[in-house]
């Protein structure tokens, strides 16, 4: 016959392991909404930065299609722009810093995340070859 210190023993132990298990299986499941946000977000920041990049891909003389390096396809990571930034949480971590924005952040989570590309034709467009006789002059279109 079981003493109770032993039986009381046995309920400490099955909760201690019960506890144990639910934050394993929480923190696998945190692992995974983690995994998947930056997964969609990537991917939809991407969709949207080739589109940016295939709207400039074009040979009239005007801004909208000339070389930039710098502002040529630029995606800001912001909620209204890209959803899937959203971070879900389950709530036992959020009281440990677990932000619904710290995939849109950069590092230190101040400014938010900017993609960008160069995009457009790069001066001269050329039809084909090497030389550069068959090169289209930039004030023409096509």
């Amino acid at each position: 016959m079981a003493r109770a210190s032993q039986r009381g023993q046995a309920v400490t132990e099955t909760l201690l392991i019960s506890w144990i298990m639910v934050i394993f299986f929480a923190a696998t499941y945190q692992l995974f909404l983690v995994n998947n946000t930056i997964f969609r977000s990537m991917t939809a920041v991407h969709a949207e930065l080739f589109q940016l990049a295939f709207d400039r891909n074009c040979a009239r003389n005007d801004d909208a299609c000339k070389w930039d390096p710098d502002n040529g396809s630029r995606v800001d990571w912001d909620k209204q722009t890209i959803p899937e930034i959203q971070l879900w949480n389950v709530p036992i971590f959020e009281r440990f810093g677990l932000s619904d924005t710290a995939v849109s952040r950069d590092g230190h989570g101040a400014t938010p995340k900017v993609t960008k590309v160069g995009a457009g034709p790069y001066y001269p467009i050329c039809i084909g070859g090497f030389s550069f006789g068959d090169c289209l002059p930039f004030s023409q279109s096509p």
